[in-house]
């Protein structure tokens, strides 16, 4: 399947949902004068505006996501985010460039390190240097907790793997806590 084909594809499908709301969890047809209330299945991505341009854009990269998905695959276990973020920046992506490009490729690692590494991650010295930097947001919250350093996280994370009774507990769940708690 050619890009241009998984483009084509991505239109169809979004032109086939475009007359759906989400309503009470289930997909509902949005007929005109229709009371029913929701947001649409497709377009608004939650406040970031609309997110069709940006899976058209994302279906254009897709023999480079291939690519990255494959040296991904290949690091070896624990998964090192350090290891990962250099292998999306030099991915050629056009699509996970600007402020917020940490931000996402830590979503796509995660996910691929919990299915690849069973969330196996290393946790070291320069991971927690890309982890502590996803987002102005997340790194004002790290100094506010005194967790920006490296040992104090790895203390907080420790912690809560005591607590938590979850012994793979990571800095990378440390992080995604502290930007949903902010």
């Amino acid at each position: 399947m050619t890009q241009r084909d998984i483009k084509s594809c991505f239109d169809s499908t979004v032109s086939m949902f475009q007359q759906y709301r989400i309503v009470n969890g289930e997909l509902t047809p949005h007929r005109a004068g229709s009371t029913a209330k929701g947001p649409r299945a497709v377009g608004r991505d939650m406040g970031r505006g609309n997110s069709t341009p940006r899976g058209r854009e994302l279906c254009l990269e897709a023999d480079a996501w291939k690519a990255i998905c494959k040296k991904l695959c290949g690091l070896p276990s624990p998964f090192s985010v350090k290891a990962g973020m250099d292998i999306m920046r030099e991915g050629g992506l056009h699509s996970m460039r600007g402020d917020n490009d940490a931000y996402g490729c830590l979503g796509v690692l995660r996910l691929l390190a919990s299915v690849l590494h069973e969330n196996n991650f290393a946790d070291s010295g320069p991971d927690w240097d890309e982890l502590r930097a996803v987002s102005k947001g997340v790194q004002e919250k790290l100094k506010s907790l005194q967790l920006w350093e490296h040992k104090d996280a790895v203390s907080a994370r420790n912690s809560l793997r005591i607590v938590l009774r979850n012994r793979r507990y990571s800095l990378s769940d440390l992080v995604c806590f502290v930007c949903l708690s902010k």
